[in-house]
This record gives structure tokens, C-alpha cells and sequence, in this order.
């Protein structure tokens, strides 16, 4: 009976340092978990603060008229016709061969 208590007083003393090293990551991971909580919640407030300027935005811009205005007339020019007058007439002496 005595070698089953030294063997669970051994077993606990081998399992110590496991339990121990199970209990800080699990408290670790517990506060990484928390702060990953806050993160998102900051991150979702500041994603529905930016939703609402944005309606706000697109309803005063649909709020406000745009005014037309109207395209400025521009004086189209009358296209001039060429003539050449009989004066002007070249002539391109023929080579002599």
C-alpha cells in the first residue's frame, strides 16, 4: 500500500511542472483573448462611426440641388472657299529633252 502512495507522490511531482506550465499559457491566452475582444470592439465602433458619415455625407449631397448650367454658345466660323484667280496660275516650264 505505502509503494502506491510513493507512486502517486512521484507522478504528482513529475505532472507539476506540466500542470504549472498548462496554467500560465492558459492565463496567457485568456488575456491575448480580452484584448483581442477590445480590439474588435474598437475596431466595429469605429466602422459603424464611419457607416454613419457616410450616409450623412451621400444625404447632403443628395440633398443639394446640382445646378445645370447651360453650355456656352460658340460662334461656329463659316468655312471661306479658295478660289484662285487667273493671275495666280503657275506654270511648270516642261524640261527640255
Amino acid at each position: 500500500m505505502q509503494w502506491f502512495f510513493l507512486f502517486c507522490l512521484l507522478w504528482f511531482v513529475i505532472c507539476l511542472p506540466a500542470i504549472i506550465y498548462a496554467a500560465v499559457i492558459e492565463g496567457r491566452r485568456r488575456k491575448d483573448a480580452r484584448n483581442f475582444e477590445d480590439q474588435i470592439a474598437l475596431l466595429n465602433r469605429r466602422f459603424d462611426g464611419l457607416q454613419e458619415q457616410l450616409k450623412t455625407a451621400t444625404a447632403k449631397r443628395a440633398a443639394t440641388p446640382i445646378p445645370e448650367t447651360p453650355i456656352p454658345a460658340v460662334p461656329i466660323a463659316v468655312p471661306v472657299p479658295v478660289t484662285t484667280h487667273p493671275a495666280e496660275k503657275t506654270t511648270v516650264p516642261e524640261a527640255a529633252s
